[in-house]
């Protein structure tokens, strides 16, 4: 899965927007605004598609970068899963969680 909050982090700082400006952008109410971005920040809740798109344009995202987020996402998947491969001897383990 797609996990996007330290990104969605950087993004929303370089924009110098907080978390509730962000949220408000996007179109949640003040009173939710900070905790459901915050949420998505910390990776405790994940964004639908249209609320995931309605991040990309606020934070001004083209394609070009998202495209870029997503292969760094995965890039970071696939070096801890070698890690892992690696750490326990060629053995492919069982996520337990």
């Amino acid at each position: 899965m797609f996990h996007c909050g330290e990104y969605l982090k950087e993004l929303r700082k370089k924009q110098g927007m907080s978390q509730k400006e962000l949220g408000v952008a996007v179109g949640f109410s003040e009173n939710t605004a900070q905790v459901r971005i915050a949420g998505y920040e910390n990776g405790t809740r994940t964004p639908r598609k249209a609320v995931l798109k309605s991040l990309f344009e606020a934070l001004n995202l083209d394609g070009e970068e998202l495209a870029g987020l997503i292969a760094d996402s995965y890039f970071s998947e696939f070096k801890k899963t070698m890690f892992e491969y690696v750490s326990f001897g060629g053995k492919k383990t069982e996520n337990t969680h």
